[in-house]
């Protein structure tokens, strides 16, 4: 009965050590997976610079990959203590001589040691491993999952890192963040500016290189202005005026500067006038009050012009 009790111990312990390799190989096969696709989806991001909705689809199909590839790792449930003594039996037909020579009590008595008992089981724990070993799951040969693929995961993670930084990573580890590979700063003219005067807006562009930055109006998709940044990544802005106040945002790459609010002053404008007119001594017209812009009077009459400005 003893034997009997060590043997299933050995058998629970091989099967605690089997699911144990295999959740640590599910592990291995899912960071695998999830680095493979978040690798991909980031040096396809850097080319083509994708929206937050398409770094939510990589970062999704990784989670998937991950999924399968651990279930493809574990295979199928583990084998049952049944299935590992049919096939320890299967493997090692002497294993029943083995348990009856060590049940049997005259056997024992003439052994006299434990150390009979303890060579049988070291034998019975080797059968049993090699049972485990034997009788895997399904997939033949696919559990096992060479650490050595999620390793070259992991240099290709650093080797990203070393290329692109950290950003190009943290856009599609965590697609909701806002993070562009193209940072632009808008900023106006130093000095205030009258209505309808012309004026230039200075953008400065860093982090990927762009070809064109396109300057807009906040309320409206039409491009006002655009134009290459220089070596410096330096952009300047011609504009023709404002009748008003106005919001600007300038766009690159995957890039927009914040709102840049510009307020001009209006230029000083009459508000209304008054002009009294004298008529000459020798018409017997009375003095009188014009406020049209034009008007006809006689010759010699005197004018008093009254005007009010806005400013």
């Amino acid at each position: 009965t003893s034997v009997v009790t060590e043997l299933q111990k050995i058998i629970h312990q091989a099967l605690a050590r089997h699911r144990g390799i295999r959740r640590q190989r599910a592990w291995l096969a899912a960071f695998a997976a999830f680095a493979a696709v978040m690798v991909l989806t980031a040096l396809l991001d850097r080319m083509w610079m994708f929206s937050g909705g398409l770094r939510w689809i990589g970062w999704i199909a990784g989670m998937v990959a991950a999924a399968f590839a651990a279930r493809w790792a574990m295979g199928v449930a583990c084998p049952d203590a049944t299935s590992i003594a049919d096939q320890i039996e299967k493997e090692a037909g002497e294993t029943a001589s083995v348990v009856a020579t060590a049940i049997d009590p005259a056997v024992r008595l003439t052994a006299g040691s434990e150390a009979m008992g303890g060579v049988m089981l070291e034998r019975l724990d080797r059968l049993a491993n090699d049972a485990i070993r034997a009788a895997p799951p399904s997939f033949h040969g696919r559990l096992r999952v060479p650490a050595s693929i999620a390793a070259a995961a992991l240099v290709a993670i650093l080797t990203l890192l070393l290329i692109q930084g950290p950003n190009g990573l943290l856009r599609v580890l965590i697609p909701w963040m806002e993070s562009p590979y193209t940072t632009i700063q808008l900023e106006g003219p130093k000095e205030a500016i009258a209505e309808g005067r012309p004026f230039t807006l200075t953008a400065r562009v860093s982090g990927v290189p762009v070809k064109v930055v396109t300057l807009y109006r906040q309320d409206s998709p039409q491009a006002i202005a655009e134009a290459a940044p220089g070596p410096d990544g330096v952009v300047r802005l011609a504009m023709n005026g404002l009748d008003g106040p106005a919001e600007f945002v300038v766009r690159a790459g995957d890039g927009q500067s914040a709102p840049l609010r510009v307020v001009p002053y209006p230029l000083p404008a009459i508000a209304s006038f008054e002009i009294d007119v004298t008529p000459p001594e020798y018409a017997a017209h009375a003095k009188e009050t014009k406020r049209e812009p034009s008007f006809s009077v006689l010759r010699g009459s005197r004018l008093g012009y009254k005007v009010r400005l806005n400013a």
